[in-house]
């Protein structure tokens, strides 16, 4: 009997055991499948991602916007040159135009994988669908924008932006990347005849938009940065290069109405129509000018008294450029273009891409153009800024994800 009961004992015992390794074996298999059908999960994750990405940067790209082209078709294409060719079963492409308006984006790209699993079938897992998604938006700006003044710099502390004049008035759009401050006197106002936009933050003070104009903060988030605009080249101005309009020549140099200084030069008096290019710093003291534009590598100084330029002499409409410091900067040695004096008259845009405009001593001033710098300082009393439709600028297209 005692025999009886322990052969009994020991099988319940053996049975036990074989019941607990066998849930043990389906753990282990469950964990191990999960690993590697995780493992091949994620790789085709990133391989989604970067499929959504490209067909989302398409579709914009081919926007109305843009190109004007079929962009549903564009998005799908590109999906399939990333190995996502949209035939249900293995796959599935969604290319979706997100804006109020029909046809013009942002445009969103879905990519949806559908895969066997290797290992997890055994527990049940026999496909897997892996998704990803993006948006992306494409802008292209010809003219420059409706800006009368526009600061590009994104994070140049404390104002990357920064106009305190007395009876200031600004005909057209003014916006900073970052930072916005402007203020007028209470007993002289200022106006802006144009909206007031910045990123950051803004300190108004005794300016007011008028004709229809707002004050908003720029919603970077929903929008991206603004294009800045503007798009000129320095390159484009040196001596060898292919002529600028109106230049004819086989490169500029070449060209009748073209001026090259190899070095820093100061000009004063009365000065031939043309495209003045400056290898280094240009002074321009009381210079007068029917037809004018100026670009050079170095610092630009207007200084004296009545600086007069009656139209550019560049088809775009730029009258001042100065590439000064040669990349973007926001230290002590970021001065583009320095005014000083005082009764300027001045036509045609004003272009830093990579400093600052400082005009802290331009008073009884008048610029028939935009302003487009890195950074831009103002201050003075009596100053008139008045955006210009017919200076077209370069084209600028700016493509982006935005999510």
């Amino acid at each position: 009997m005692f025999g009886n009961a322990m052969k009994r004992f020991i099988d319940s015992e053996v049975g036990a055991t074989a019941v607990l390794v066998a849930s043990m074996m389906m753990l282990l298999l469950s964990v191990l499948a999960w690993a590697i059908d995780g493992g091949v999960a994620y790789d085709e994750r990133r391989d989604t991602q970067s499929a959504a990405d490209m067909a989302a940067l398409a579709a914009a790209f081919a926007g109305p916007d843009c190109e004007n082209q079929d962009w549903q078709a564009a998005g799908l294409e590109a999906a399939a040159e990333n190995g996502f060719d949209n035939d249900t079963v293995t796959n599935n492409v969604t290319i979706t135009n997100l804006a109020p308006s029909p046809g013009f984006g942002p445009y969103e790209a879905r990519v949806e994988s559908n895969q066997e699993t290797f290992f997890a079938g055994v527990i049940g897992a026999d496909s897997t669908t892996v998704a990803a998604e993006a948006v992306a938006n494409c802008v292209r700006q010809s003219g420059l924008g409706g800006y009368a003044v526009f600061a590009s710099a994104t994070n140049c502390p404390p104002n990357e932006l920064k106009i305190n004049a007395s009876g200031i008035t600004i005909g057209g759009g003014v916006h900073s990347n970052d930072d916005l401050l402007l203020t007028a006197m209470a007993s002289n106002p200022g106006m802006v005849d144009g909206d007031i936009t910045w990123v950051d933050s803004a300190t108004i003070s005794n300016v007011t938009p008028i004709n229809g104009g707002t004050a908003y903060q720029w919603d970077v988030a929903a929008y991206g940065y603004p294009p800045t605009p503007g798009g000129w080249d320095i390159d484009d101005y040196r001596p060898t290069a292919g002529p600028v309009a109106p230049l004819t020549g086989p490169d500029n140099l070449n060209s009748s109405g073209y001026h090259y200084y190899p070095t820093d030069v100061t000009l004063s008096g009365a000065l031939a129509d043309g495209i003045y290019f400056v290898n280094g710093k240009l002074t321009l003291s009381a210079v007068t000018v029917n037809s004018g534009t100026f670009v050079a590598t170095g610092v630009i100084k207007l200084q004296g008294v009545a600086n007069t330029v009656t139209s550019p002499y560049d088809s775009t409409g730029l009258g001042l450029f100065s590439d000064n410091p040669g990349v973007p900067d926001c230290t002590g040695g970021d001065l583009a273009i320095q005014w000083s004096g005082s009764s300027h008259v001045w036509s045609g845009a004003q272009y830093a891409p990579n400093g600052r405009i400082d005009m802290s001593g331009a008073s009884n001033s008048s610029v028939n153009g935009s302003i487009i710098a890195y950074r831009i300082d103002l201050s003075g009393s009596g100053v008139t800024i008045t955006y210009d439709d017919s200076f077209t600028g370069v084209e600028v297209t700016s493509l982006r994800l935005e999510k």
